[in-house]
């Protein structure tokens, strides 16, 4: 935690973990709000549908574009842009009237929630690459705020149902609140490799200046070398038309032959470097990373059981006729308590464990508890799987972010790409539910989820062997 002794890094990561929290509750405090909303309205379930889709849209599209507009116009102007979205789309649910107001809305608090996401999670890995404790921290702190505002909610139209537009004012409190916290917290923004090549040419044009160019290149984490300054020039070290290279020292010549002995080890020693520096360049380096597709696809698969999961409980436990309305209520809650409980232990076991056996085990728990989920048909049963399911569910999708650090630190924009492929699995996996479900029934429809958890569980082993052979962080 050496991040903590620096002002600046201790800022970013306070305002990092507040602001999640409040994302968390902004965040999934439509889906509470959804059912007061659909009676004072009177919308049909079909529509009520399509706003839970447009959230899932909204949060996709930002993942990806919030990345790559903070390349164009910082990370501090996007972050700014997009989570003031939350603040507009709970004044469209006060005020609007007509279904139009809503869907922008939801589409709204999906895009202000992508782009949080993309933000936190980039700027916390950060402040401490590869390290699956504050990833889970991270997360834990959405938890605390998925739970927190149900209990609101529940307080405040304890009396009257009508009074769930005071919790949606209080929200649009929070949204200006989370604003309000981005705009004053110190953001490092990202370092456009055109202008890094110019100031070398400025620092490095005299004489005796090689030296003091040479050092300043271990000095950005972001980039294996700050002589690679775009993607037109091979490395910065050469300098002009007069010579090859500046390391051969004797500059009357182009000629490397010409060179003395330490004058042709060094120019070999530069070779070696600038192919090291041409396998780092440019921003899409990352798509012949075997990392970020194993990554990619575990998290894809991963969010298709936990979309499943979140998305029809309710309704599994309900049509089914295991548990009463209130009670299956319940059992949602549970839930997020054992995911909080969960992401707690796993941010404190990471620092003590093999994070690779960690996530092994967790994958296994994952199968275990959903089966005796699935298969329950007593209450204490049904709460020992879902609690055990929660708990187990927890710490997959941080863990396994934390083994792809230092590819999203060397290729920022490769967060944004895992992001967005991976986020179609919330997308689809609720929907093919759904389908199985109007055809056989809702119980094969969330059996069908054993067959993505297995797949996902395939993934984890395929992932953590990987990084066994390469060497874990």
């Amino acid at each position: 935690m050496e991040f903590l002794n620096d002002q600046r890094k201790k800022q970013q990561f306070l305002f990092s973990y507040v602001t999640f929290m409040l994302n968390g509750m902004l965040a999934l405090s439509v889906g509470s709000l959804l059912p007061f909303i659909r009676d004072a309205r009177g919308l049909e379930y079909t529509f009520c549908g399509l706003l839970v889709s447009l959230h899932s849209v909204g949060n996709l599209i930002s993942s990806f574009f919030a990345g790559a507009l903070a390349v164009k116009i910082g990370r501090k102007s996007s972050i700014l842009l997009f989570n003031a979205c939350y603040a507009l789309s709970y004044l469209l649910i006060l005020l609007g009237g007509n279904g139009g107001w809503l869907v922008a809305a939801f589409l709204l608090t999906g895009m202000a929630r992508g782009a949080t996401s993309n933000f936190s999670n980039v700027t916390i890995n950060n402040l401490a690459p590869g390290q699956a404790w504050i990833l889970n921290g991270l997360h834990a702190m959405f938890s605390i705020g998925a739970f927190l505002f149900p209990i609101l909610l529940t307080v405040l139209t304890a009396d009257s149902a009508d009074r769930w537009q005071m919790a949606c004012g209080f929200m649009l409190v929070m949204g200006i609140l989370s604003w309000v916290l981005y705009s004053v917290m110190p953001v490092d923004e990202v370092r456009k490799p055109q202008k890094m090549g110019k100031e070398y040419r400025n620092k490095a044009g005299g004489s005796g200046e090689e030296k003091k160019g040479e050092d300043r290149n271990a000095g950005d984490g972001n980039t294996r070398n700050r002589n690679v300054g775009d993607g037109n020039t091979r490395n910065r070290n050469v300098g002009d038309g007069n010579t090859k290279n500046r390391d051969v020292r004797n500059g009357n010549t182009g000629d490397r032959k010409a060179g003395d002995e330490s004058g042709k080890n060094g120019t070999e020693e530069n070779g070696k470097e600038r192919t090291g520096n041409r396998e780092g360049q440019g921003l899409m380096g990352f798509w012949k990373e075997p990392m970020f597709f194993l990554c990619t696809a575990t998290l894809f698969f991963y969010l298709c059981v936990e979309q499943g999961v979140i998305g029809w409980l309710v309704t599994y436990f309900k049509d089914t006729g295991l548990l009463n309305a209130s009670l299956s209520q319940v059992m949602a809650s549970v839930q997020w308590v054992m995911i909080l409980a969960g992401r707690l232990s796993t941010a404190y076991l990471s620092t003590r464990l093999d994070k690779t056996k960690l996530l092994r085990v967790m994958g296994v728990g994952l199968i275990l508890f959903f089966v005796v989920l699935i298969t329950g048909r007593t209450t204490p049963q049904i709460v020992i799987g879902i609690m055990g399911f929660g708990f187990s569910m927890a710490g997959i999708y941080p863990t396994t972010v934390s083994f792809a650090g230092k590819l999203i630190q060397k290729y920022p924009l490769s967060w944004s790409f895992m992001l967005t492929m991976a986020g179609f699995g919330s997308i689809l996996m609720p929907s093919v539910i759904g389908r199985i479900a109007e055809s056989a029934g809702i119980f094969y429809g969330m059996s069908s989820i054993v067959v993505v958890i297995v797949i996902d569980m395939a993934l984890i082993i395929g992932l953590t062997a990987y990084m066994e052979r390469r060497g874990t962080d």
